[in-house]
C-alpha cells in the first residue's frame, strides 16, 4: 500500500465512523498527457510545442473531479 492508498483508508475511515458515507467508494486517481511538436512550422497560436494534461478523479468509475491545464512553449523572439 502506498501513501494515496493509505491517505485515502484513513479519510474514508473517519467518514463512516461519523457516519458520512455507508460503505467505503473505489477511488482511483487518473493522469493524462498529450504533447504536440510543430516541427516545420509553428502551431495555431505561434507555439512550438504544447502539452495538455488531464489529471482527476474516478469514484466508483464516475468522474468525480478533472482539471486539464495546457502548457505552450513559444520560439524565443526574433529582433
Amino acid at each position: 500500500m502506498n501513501d494515496w492508498d493509505g491517505a485515502i483508508g484513513c479519510i474514508c475511515h473517519a467518514m463512516k465512523e461519523l457516519d458520512l458515507i455507508g460503505d467505503t467508494p473505489r477511488i482511483v486517481p487518473f493522469y493524462e498527457r498529450t504533447p504536440e511538436l510543430f516541427l516545420n512550422e509553428l502551431g495555431p497560436s505561434g507555439e512550438r510545442m504544447r502539452h495538455k494534461f488531464i489529471v482527476g478523479a474516478k469514484i466508483n468509475d464516475e468522474v468525480f473531479m478533472e482539471f486539464s491545464p495546457e502548457i505552450s512553449y513559444f520560439p524565443p523572439s526574433q529582433p
